[in-house]
């Protein structure tokens, strides 16, 4: 449960006295007893080892998509976790994680790098990879010197996807300073000051959401730009 609706391991402490309360009368939930620590534990040490091997052993033999992604600069060493996309066994796309690559090196090869040896240490080979989604970067996607060229030197077949929403994000940028340089009319001006305009007024909101019912259209929060 903790694992799967990704909740912190400190849950795990209330959990040992409330099965205790919830059932008084078992044996088994008197007994109970796995807080934070041991349940880190059995989470790392058991149930995700098994959850890694079986997703290994598809990745040597069956079509895989890879994705790979950096948290923030702040630390000393800079995590990318290595996602897989998978077919399950229902024929569904499945995203399960294969490893947590740390490096310390923001660099096409250093990030490369740590790629390979992740596949490596699992003894699974490139020529089963069919593609790479990216995040539209130099480092990335680059003609030259990139997680990209990298990639297509060890598999020519790989395909490699940018982000379409950074796509659609990047050409909304680039549109609204066009049409202010051309109008003198800035859409971001426009953006904050609707966003405001709603932020401290239920009366406003209100209003809004009895309109998004009379367009038949579903009310969403509006969010700050």
């Amino acid at each position: 449960m903790i694992v799967h609706h990704n909740i912190p391991f400190t849950l795990a402490d209330e959990l040992t006295p409330l099965f205790c309360d919830i059932f008084p009368n078992s044996d088994i939930a008197k007994n109970f007893a796995s807080r934070r620590t041991k349940t880190t534990c059995i989470v790392n040490g058991d149930i995700a080892p098994s959850y890694q091997q079986a997703l290994v052993e598809y990745m040597r033999e069956k079509p895989f998509f890879i994705a790979i992604d950096g948290s923030s600069d702040s630390g000393l060493e800079k995590m990318n976790p290595l996602t897989v996309c998978i077919l399950n066994k229902s024929g569904f796309v499945h995203t399960e994680l294969l490893d947590m690559c740390m490096s310390s090196d923001s660099t096409a090869e250093g990030i490369f790098s740590e790629m390979q040896h992740a596949f490596m240490k699992h003894l699974i080979h490139w020529i089963n990879c069919i593609g790479r989604s990216v995040d539209n970067t130099s480092v990335n996607i680059g003609i030259r010197n990139s997680i990209k060229t990298c990639v297509l030197a060890v598999n020519l077949s790989v395909y490699v996807m940018g982000c379409p929403c950074h796509i659609v994000h990047n050409i909304a940028g680039k549109g609204s300073s066009t049409f202010e340089e051309v109008s003198g009319f800035s859409v971001d001006d426009f953006v904050i000051d609707i966003y405001y305009w709603f932020d401290k007024s239920t009366k406003r909101k209100a209003t809004m959401a009895e309109y998004c019912t009379f367009c038949d259209v579903t009310y969403r929060d509006i969010i700050k730009h």
